[in-house]
């Protein structure tokens, strides 16, 4: 009996490699934050509780987006681009203040969810 072998990417690069990895871990994230609960909880509980993912989920292909913008950037200075080493600094500080308000909005849902399932 063979073992089942999946063929190597025969046009990929290894950064494209790379990217397809982290668009893999990315698409997991994006998945566990729409997980639903068990069955055995009541409809109307499930309900209410799963309001979120829908929101959840443009949020973080917002943030997993920022992500491979800055890297885009980061690839073309790290080649020796000018242009990308020019547009460095600003891609850099515009990643720090997208994507810490990505984050803060993925927290404030949160605690709106957990401050509903209080009542």
């Amino acid at each position: 009996m063979s073992c089942l072998t999946l063929p190597l990417p025969r046009f990929a690069t290894k950064n494209e490699l790379f990217f397809n990895f982290i668009g893999l871990i990315c698409a997991v994230g994006a998945g566990s934050a729409q997980a639903r609960l068990s069955s055995f909880h009541s409809l109307r509980h499930e309900a209410d509780t799963c309001f979120p993912q829908p929101l959840m989920s443009l949020i973080f292909g917002a943030l997993t987006q920022d992500f491979v913008n800055f890297e885009i950037v980061r690839a073309s200075a790290g080649a020796g681009n000018p242009d990308g080493i020019a547009a460095l600094p600003g891609a850099a500080a515009h990643f720090r203040k997208v994507s810490s308000q990505d984050a803060s909005y993925l927290v404030y849902i949160g605690i709106l969810h957990c401050l509903i399932n209080l009542r």
